[in-house]
């Protein structure tokens, strides 16, 4: 069989539903947490690990919530200021890419220290390629610069 295509059909029957069983996926991430904590509980028993302390399977009490955290923000263009008669520059956004960008907040001074490289990257790949962020001269003025 083909991988890619194997791949594919298997996160296909993860996320489909086969009437009248759930998707697995709607299993796992269904509404409310107590059904994440028993999925978690049976793929445990299931494949004989230890389920671990019952504090750690709630996130109930933790000091920051997992969707406060900025950790998957990546640099994209400026769409602000793509329409200006200006060079093209990249800004962090709140969602993943290809291009990190590391919040001085959260990540420690190492990964901090690539944030300027990994801007200038996504410079870089605007000129380089404008089209893979859809942007042409005649909407973006500043690929004329």
């Amino acid at each position: 069989m083909d991988p890619p295509l194997a791949m594919m059909a298997s996160l296909w029957f993860y996320m489909t539903p086969q009437p009248p069983k759930p998707a697995m996926h709607d299993i796992v991430m269904g509404p409310g947490e107590s059904r994440r904590i028993k999925a978690f509980k049976w793929f445990c028993t299931y494949f004989n690990v230890p389920i671990g302390d019952e504090k750690y399977l709630s996130c109930k009490d933790m000091p920051i919530k997992l969707e406060s955290i900025r950790y998957n923000y990546s640099y994209q263009p400026d769409w602000g200021n793509t329409w200006k008669e200006q060079p093209c520059d990249c800004a962090p956004a709140p969602y993943g890419g290809l291009i990190p960008y590391f919040d001085p907040a959260y990540y420690p001074e190492e990964f901090v220290s690539l944030n300027e490289a990994n801007r200038l990257k996504c410079v870089a790949s605007i000129y380089a390629n404008p089209t893979m962020y859809s942007m042409k001269n005649t909407s973006s003025a500043c690929l004329n610069h």
